[in-house]
C-alpha cells in the first residue's frame, strides 16, 4: 500500500494534473471563504449567489475528478496514467456522487429532527403522566438520539471507502444506502480494506495535524491556507489509490 504515496509520479503529466486540481480547489476555497460570512448576514446579492453556485459546480468537478482517478486506477495494473480534468465528465460524475451523499445526509438529518421533536413531546403530557415517567421517556429518547448521531458518524467513517469504490464501479446515486454490497465487499477483502482505511485515517490525521501546527506557528496566515491546499490535493490522489485497491481482483 506504500505505492499510494508514489504511484502518481509514474504519470509524466501528473504535475500538470495536480496543479489543475490545486487551482480548482483554491478557487473553491476562496469562494467559500468569501461567500459564507456574507450569507450568514443575509447578503443575497447576485454576486454572492453567482459565486455560491459557481462554488457548487466546482465542488462537483473536484468530486468527479476523484471518482475518475479511482476508475482509472481500477482499470490499470502497472502503468498508471491519471485522467485529465474533463469538466463535463467530472461535473456529471461529481453531481451523482455528491447527490448520493446529500440524499443520505438528508434522510439522516430528518431522522435526527424527528427524534429531537419527539424528545420535547413528553413535556407536553405532564398533566397526564407522572413526572418520573416523563423523565424516563425523555432519557430513553435522548439515548436513542445520541445513538443515531454516533451511528451515522461511524457508518460514514467505516464504509466511506467501500461506498466510493462501489460508486466508481456503478455510478449509482443510491450508493450510500447499499450497505449489504459494502459489507460483502469488505468481508471478501477484509485485509485490503482495513489496510486502506487505516492508512487513509492516519494520513489524514497527520496532514491535518501538520496544518494545525503550521497555523499555530504562523498565526494562521496565508501560508497555512496554501499548505492546506497542497496537502489536500495530494491526499485526494493518495485516497484514490487506496479506494481503488480495496478489492484484490482490481489489481
Amino acid at each position: 500500500m506504500y505505492h499510494a504515496f508514489t504511484y502518481m509520479f509514474k504519470d509524466n503529466k501528473f504535475y500538470q494534473k495536480y496543479l489543475f486540481y490545486l487551482l480548482f480547489l483554491g478557487i473553491n476555497t476562496f469562494i467559500t471563504l468569501y461567500t459564507e460570512p456574507r450569507l450568514k448576514i443575509h447578503n443575497f446579492s447576485l454576486e454572492i449567489i453567482f459565486l455560491y453556485l459557481l462554488g457548487i459546480i466546482i465542488q462537483f468537478i473536484l468530486s468527479g475528478y476523484f471518482v475518475s482517478c479511482v476508475k482509472a486506477i481500477i482499470n490499470q495494473r502497472d502503468n498508471f496514467v491519471l485522467p485529465m480534468l474533463n469538466l463535463k465528465n467530472n461535473i456529471v460524475l461529481g453531481f451523482k456522487y455528491d447527490l448520493s451523499l446529500i440524499l443520505f445526509i438528508a434522510l439522516y438529518s430528518l431522522l435526527i429532527f424527528m427524534l429531537t421533536v419527539l424528545f420535547y413531546i413528553p413535556s407536553l403530557l405532564t398533566s397526564i403522566f407522572p413526572e418520573m415517567f416523563i423523565t424516563c421517556v425523555k432519557w430513553l429518547i435522548y439515548a436513542g438520539l445520541c445513538t443515531v448521531i454516533i451511528a451515522g458518524i461511524v457508518y460514514i467513517a467505516i464504509f466511506i471507502l467501500a461506498f466510493s469504490y462501489i460508486f466508481a464501479k456503478t455510478n449509482s446515486i443510491t450508493v450510500f444506502f447499499q450497505l449489504k454490497q459494502a459489507i460483502t465487499l469488505i468481508k471478501n477483502n477484509l485485509k485490503h480494506y482495513l489496510c486502506s482505511l487505516g492508512i487513509a485515517a492516519v494520513f489524514i490525521v497527520l496532514t491535518a495535524s501538520l496544518v494545525e501546527l503550521v497555523a499555530f506557528l504562523t498565526a494562521g496566515n496565508i501560508i497555512t491556507e496554501f499548505l492546506s491546499l497542497i496537502l489536500t490535493s495530494y491526499t485526494v490522489f493518495v485516497c484514490a489509490y487506496l479506494v481503488a485497491n480495496i478489492e484484490k481482483k482490481s489489481r
